[in-house]
């Protein structure tokens, strides 16, 4: 950052001094590093509305999924085989992008992106009505549904592009009346929203599959029962 800092502020100067620039913008500007981004971010409210307008949805689970702050990629990755619907948990263990007119899975987004997530009542409730409605759709189509399926799929099974995902999702915002600030605005949200709630960072950034540095954590993986109390969270939050 220094060195490219004082590439430009060097390179205006020249500009400057053969009167091709009136000054030289670079003058006064620290090379600490960029601001902080302001992340947008759904609210509790709208989480809420979120989640009411999803009911009955086709994608009702993969919705749930997104709004406890899976990446688009994460959920778009996600097997039936990853969640445990007794044991109320699933295990991220794979992002999905389209690349080169194909889908590609490989690791997580970062090194702690591999994780077990505990779940709500509410999204258990969405996941198992998806499945449901999925296995009808599978048997309308000849096909059976499998633990080997993925949860974002259309009727016929075939996997859902991401900005087909996107769209949908924007179609959503439209029906609960939220505004529409993209998919990875949800995982901003739950992050505000658990932190609110008082849950520790180191909680909230395994949860995620945050690297520590971002969520400035000190806590360590946390137990079993730490997340636990984050999915009590979320059911709380959600009504």
């Amino acid at each position: 950052m220094a060195l490219a800092l004082t590439l430009v502020r060097s390179t205006l100067a020249y500009g400057v001094r053969h009167k091709g620039l009136n000054r030289n913008v670079a003058e006064g500007v620290s090379a600490q590093g960029r601001a902080p981004v302001t992340r947008e971010a759904y609210t509790v409210e709208q989480v809420r509305a979120l989640s009411r307008g999803a009911e009955g949805d086709r994608l009702a689970g993969v919705w749930a999924l997104i709004l406890i702050g899976l990446r688009r990629g994460e959920a778009l990755g996600m097997r039936w085989s990853d969640i445990d619907l007794e044991e109320g948990t699933l295990t991220v263990s794979r992002s999905r992008v389209w690349l080169s007119g194909g889908f590609t899975d490989g690791e997580p987004k970062t090194a702690r992106g591999r994780r077990m997530v505990a779940l709500d009542p509410v999204t258990i409730a969405r996941l198992r009505a998806m499945r449901r409605i999925h296995a009808v759709e599978r048997l309308a189509v000849g096909v059976g549904l499998t633990d080997d399926d993925v949860l974002a799929a259309i009727e016929d099974g075939s996997p859902i592009r991401p900005e087909t995902l996107t769209t949908e999702w924007r179609r959503l915002c439209k029906r609960a009346k939220v505004t529409y600030l993209g998919l990875h605005a949800a995982r901003h949200g739950h992050v505000k929203m658990l932190r609110a709630a008082g849950l520790p960072d180191g909680v909230i950034a395994a949860r995620l599959g945050h690297d520590e540095s971002v969520m400035r954590t000190v806590y360590g993986v946390p137990h079993a029962s730490e997340q636990q109390a984050a999915a009590e969270v979320m059911a709380r939050l959600l009504g």
